[in-house]
């Protein structure tokens, strides 16, 4: 390790309960880039050489470490167009489109968004490196991560100041992240929460799971619109649902491995979606184009590392993403926030066709008793037909993993 200078720190009254997080409150380096210090043995306290990131710090004691040099890259500036939707001296957002890496990593040495941006912000130094960055020589800057195949906003720090300030925002969840999603079946009700733990998957190391002792993590999601279709020797028909999800953590495939938790896995999702799924013959067309999961990354909020003002940044969904809510009815909840209404794929009738003269909508997921609408519209507030369905828990289920099956309820009046 290349040391510029040495620091020397005093540990206040109260102590510190982790020696990283003690050192990442008082230097200009990411809590990581402190790790791999500690762990080389470069750090000392009261003398003695420490290199557990978690020792325990005790009012008094000086702490001693070298400040690490910029780490040195091969780094090369690629004319990758990304559009820009915030810059500054200390951060810039931009529009990731799907099918970018976000940093070199094995199999992908170039044309990340890394190489992007040092292109962009035409400010590659001798070491190559965003703004003097001294985190990470593989991923300069970056502070949260989207996948290959998801698109959206994204924040890039150019000072090391404004790395540390976004990743402490990441970590206390005061920023803001939300994703549209489309997902195979019908949502469990109009909105909730997923708290689960992910870890590495047992025996398929590119996948997450949900499993006990991972870490934890968070997703709230609301749906705001469903697409009913009929299948060709399928008497249930399917049905695709258009969800926004709030992130509370950022584990790597949160939203992938939450959604595929409840059995709505993610359209296009080669990785957590592998069962043979029965396209409808008017979603072929525009689902053939799709290499990718359908999610895309539509705002991000989080203050200004130095002038402390709120950075809201959004972004429109891309084409193909358009493309399949528009061959399903939904692209005016998409790009509109959404209406929480489901529509029979393929029709453009009013959501009131069908509607006895003169009767009054009931709310909630109530639905009545009647005659079959002659309009080809299903709505949850429509009193015309339908059997209400609710899920009953058998013998032997658990909280987390109950054994239930479909039972039909009588109507609702």
């Amino acid at each position: 390790m290349r040391v510029t200078e040495r620091a020397r720190l005093a540990v206040p009254e109260g102590g510190a309960p982790r020696l990283d997080a003690f050192l990442a409150d008082q230097l200009p380096l990411s809590r990581s880039r402190l790790q791999v210090v500690i762990k080389e043995g470069g750090v000392t306290v009261d003398g003695a050489v420490i290199t557990r990131a978690r020792q325990t710090l005790v009012a008094g004691q000086v702490v001693e470490l070298g400040l690490p040099a910029a780490p040195t890259t091969d780094l090369q500036p690629e004319d990758i167009p990304v559009p820009v939707l915030f810059i500054d001296d200390q951060v810039v957002v931009v529009d990731k489109p799907a099918g970018l890496v976000v940093h070199p990593a094995k199999g992908h040495a170039s044309g990340t968004l890394v190489n992007a941006l040092l292109h962009l912000l035409a400010e590659v130094d001798e070491d190559q490196t965003i703004g003097g960055h001294a985190v990470d020589p593989t991923r300069p800057g970056i502070v949260h991560r989207l996948d290959k195949g998801t698109s959206g906003v994204m924040a890039v720090a150019r000072t090391p100041e404004a790395h540390a300030h976004l990743a402490q925002q990441f970590a206390d969840r005061s920023a803001d992240r939300r994703y549209l999603l489309l997902v195979w079946g019908e949502s469990p009700g109009p909105a909730g929460t997923v708290d689960a733990p992910l870890a590495r998957h047992p025996t398929d190391r590119l996948r997450f799971a949900v499993r006990e002792g991972g870490r934890h993590a968070v997703t709230h999601w609301q749906r705001l619109a469903e697409a009913r279709f009929g299948i060709a020797g399928d008497g249930e028909g399917g049905c695709i649902s258009l969800l926004r999800c709030r992130l509370e953590t950022g584990r790597t495939h949160q939203v992938r491995v939450h959604m595929a938790h409840l059995g709505l896995p993610l359209l296009g999702d080669p990785l957590y979606d592998q069962r043979r799924r029965r396209i409808p013959a008017f979603l072929r067309g525009v689902m053939e184009p799709v290499d990718h999961q359908l999610l895309h990354a539509a705002r991000l909020g989080f203050d200004h590392p130095v002038s402390g003002q709120r950075i809201d940044r959004r972004s429109p969904p891309p084409a193909d993403f358009i493309a399949v809510a528009e061959a399903l009815g939904l692209a005016e909840a998409l790009l509109c926030g959404g209406r929480r209404r489901r529509l029979r794929a393929g029709s453009d009738a009013a959501p009131d066709a069908g509607r006895p003269p003169g009767h009054k909508a009931r709310g909630g997921a109530r639905w009545g008793r009647g005659p079959k609408p002659a309009g080809p519209v299903l709505s949850r507030t429509h009193p015309g037909w339908g059997r209400r369905r609710c899920w009953r828990r058998k013998r032997g289920g658990s909280r987390s993993r109950p054994r239930t099956r479909w039972w039909p309820r009588r109507p609702c009046r």
